[in-house]
């Protein structure tokens, strides 16, 4: 159910007396990631131990194929272990995945990264941070000034959740369809469908590969960036910071709740999801720092 990617010979971490740290990363479909894994740990650093887990592992095609998406459910794409690409719906998952975070916890991880750009409820327990590749690219779409965002995704029946979900993340927006699994030959159609005025070009999902984006960018001579990449940098300054049980990594949980808490005006279902900690926990930090008269207790 679980498995470990070892470290990267391609870095000297070691070398300069930096402790090994583990940090868990979790699929939405299968693991092993057998082309994720080699282009980000060389960014994480042969100090980072990558323990992986995946929701779809030990389920067959057949299985996976009866996940079929329901009207209006936010619609996942993921690579399974035969390297075919499968479409499925979350809330088939969302149980599967409570499972990979608890395993992962028993293993010793300081962190979890969520290997997925889709949009997740914030419906997880977890005594460590969880790390959500939408919500770095939420924050720093707007940071950098894009007006016009072109985003590439796997798969049509992803479309409808485009507009909603990066609505408040520039002025205009395109939509251009790519399969991960298609041969990079096909990403000239994509490329032609780029429009001129466009600002940045987001991949939006984790399966697209360091290979893709230097194509497109080099097709479109455009700025393009890359989930898998983008969100390894992330990880390897936290890497750096937490370990659990640590008082960087109570501060995390702490203070940054707090920040939460108050940017989200006090409501607790949305301030626990940018944390990426349960609702339980942030009641636990609510009362450590003495703000229940701030709360709201209406779950909106």
């Amino acid at each position: 159910y679980l498995w470990t990617a070892t470290g990267s010979p391609q870095t000297n971490d070691s070398e300069r007396g930096i402790t090994m740290k583990k940090i868990g990363a979790i699929t939405v479909g299968q693991f092993p990631e057998l082309n994720l894994i080699p282009e980000i740990q060389p960014i994480l650093g042969d100090s980072v131990e990558i323990i992986q887990a995946g929701a779809l592992d030990g389920l067959s095609k057949e299985e996976i194929a009866k996940f079929v998406p329901r009207p209006g459910e936010n619609v996942l794409v993921s690579r399974l272990t035969d390297g075919t690409s499968a479409t499925f719906g979350e809330s088939y998952i969302l149980p599967r995945l409570q499972l990979c975070i608890d395993n992962l916890e028993q293993q010793g991880v300081s962190l979890i990264l969520f290997l997925c750009t889709g949009e997740f409820p914030a419906e997880f327990r977890s005594n460590v941070p969880l790390i959500f590749p939408d919500h770095i690219l939420k924050g720093l779409i707007p940071a950098i000034g894009v007006k016009n965002l072109s985003v590439i995704i796997p798969t049509k029946e992803q479309e409808a959740q485009m507009p909603g979900k990066w609505k408040d993340c520039c002025d205009s927006l395109h939509v251009t369809l790519y399969p991960h699994t298609v041969i990079l030959s096909l990403f000239f159609a994509a490329a032609k469908e780029i429009p001129a005025d466009t600002d940045l070009i987001l991949l939006d999902c984790i399966g697209y590969t360091i290979e893709m984006k230097e194509r497109i960018q080099a097709l479109t001579q455009k700025p393009v960036l890359l989930s898998r990449t983008l969100v390894a940098r992330v990880i390897r300054e936290l890497s750096n910071v937490f370990s659990p049980g640590s008082f960087s990594h109570f501060i995390f949980q702490g203070i940054f709740s707090i920040s939460c808490f108050q940017y989200c005006s006090g409501y607790r279902a949305k301030t626990a999801e940018y944390p990426g900690i349960s609702r339980r926990c942030l009641q636990y930090k609510i009362k450590e720092y003495h703000i229940s008269l701030q709360c709201h207790y209406d779950e909106s």
